[in-house]
């Protein structure tokens, strides 16, 4: 499909054109698109539209349910190009609802995050390409070795996940200060049971960090054979501050007796924010970067491993067998140095074999009076023939 025409938004609390309890045409749950949604229902609303998350990149146009690259399936996997004739701003969005109506002289409806970014308003005209497949070519290798999972989406097996190259898993423990992910015991259990590395993340929010580091450790509380993480990205008006970071990594490695074996993820977040923090970067990076090569941020030399794909952006692959789309990362060295630093970073490198000696002849001449025996003790238990001194005739 490839259209073009005028355009206004829809969507989110703040859209009285919609019922409360307005619904949307091919989504009928949030675990259908979740990242198209706000955490929680907005007051007084039941209906999906107003939950939509109005910062997020979302279209409605008039799709043939007919037309074979347009079926509810296809909606919900394929992404949609859409791009601004005034500005010439283009971004992706996912298809979200059906509309607008026939009437309205428009042929879509978009997010007013995707509004703003695209620098229009209301009755501008956009181009609209559906589907459209992003391509990003990755400039730097990508090994993808580990996962990072949540209840959003768990394995169904991971037997089959360990056969495509997976050696370690990153899931969601915790979330603020209360939150525990209610798939997090049955995964790490069949994990584990498949040979699996397994590692434990918190969510980073603004609210209280003693609370925080209580619902983790009470929670999660790592083994000494797993890795632990803490999660600071962006989350809207409610993120953690730089100091609560800080403060969530030193205390939590203290109660673990782990020094400086936290995991620091994120992005945009930690490179606006993090000042280059030697709390931060003296600890690995676990970088969110989905262009064709992580860029590193202030204080960092290197990244310990970078997750180049959340499932739908950035280089492939974006989908693993017995997952299916998901946040797939790369580590730059090997598979085996990846297992021996997985739980505290620390990998000891193998100290090079001896030489092995050579057999050799030594002759030794011993001079002494006449009479006097001689006896010779040689290393390694060789024989050693003994016999009387004798004065050589001069």
């Amino acid at each position: 499909m490839h259209l073009s025409g005028k355009c206004s938004w829809f969507g989110g609390p703040t859209d009285t054109g919609v019922a409360p309890d307005e619904g949307l045409a091919f989504i009928y749950d949030v675990d259908d698109q979740p990242d198209l949604f706000l955490p929680s229902q907005p007051s007084g609303t039941s209906g999906l539209a107003r939950r939509l998350d109005p910062d997020e990149y979302y279209i409605a146009c008039r799709w043939d349910y007919d037309n074979p690259e347009q079926t509810r399936s296809k909606l919900l996997v394929n992404k949609a190009l859409v791009r601004s004739l005034k500005t010439g701003k283009e971004f992706i969005a996912y298809p979200a609802d059906w509309g607008p109506h026939d009437s309205t002289d428009r042929v879509a409806d978009i997010s007013p995050g995707l509004m703003t970014a695209l620098g229009i308003e209301t009755d501008d005209e956009v181009e609209v390409i559906f589907p459209y497949e992003e391509v990003v070519v990755a400039t730097e290798p990508v090994k993808p070795v580990v996962v990072d999972l949540s209840h959003w989406d768990p394995a169904d097996n991971y037997e089959t996940v360990k056969q495509q190259g997976i050696v370690g898993v990153i899931y969601k423990a915790t979330e603020g200060g209360s939150y525990t992910d209610p798939t997090y015991v049955s995964q790490q259990r069949a994990a584990k049971a498949a040979g699996l590395k397994w590692g434990a993340y918190h969510f980073a929010d603004a609210s209280n960090v003693d609370n925080q580091i209580s619902n983790f450790m009470r929670f999660a509380c790592p083994d000494p054979d797993e890795l632990f993480c803490l999660d600071w990205e962006d989350n809207g008006g409610d993120s953690m501050s730089l100091a609560n970071v800080k403060k969530w990594i030193q205390e939590v490695e203290k109660q673990l007796d782990r020094p400086g074996e936290c995991v620091v993820y994120g992005g945009n977040t930690i490179k606006e924010n993090g000042n280059g923090d030697p709390v931060l970067t003296s600890r690995r990076l676990w970088l969110c970067q989905y262009g064709s090569a992580p860029v590193l941020p202030e204080g960092f030399d290197r990244y310990w491993l970078w997750q180049f794909t959340d499932g739908v952006y950035g280089p492939s692959p974006h989908s693993i067998s017995g997952i299916g789309p998901c946040d797939i990362n790369s580590y730059p060295g090997s598979k085996e140095q990846l297992l021996e630093e997985w739980a505290s970073g620390k990998h000891e490198r193998p100290q090079p074999k001896p030489p092995t000696p050579v057999a050799q002849i030594v002759h030794v001449v011993v001079t002494a009076p006449k009479g006097i025996t001689v006896k010779v003790h040689v290393a390694g238990g060789a024989t050693v023939d003994r016999k009387r001194a004798q004065r050589k005739p001069t």
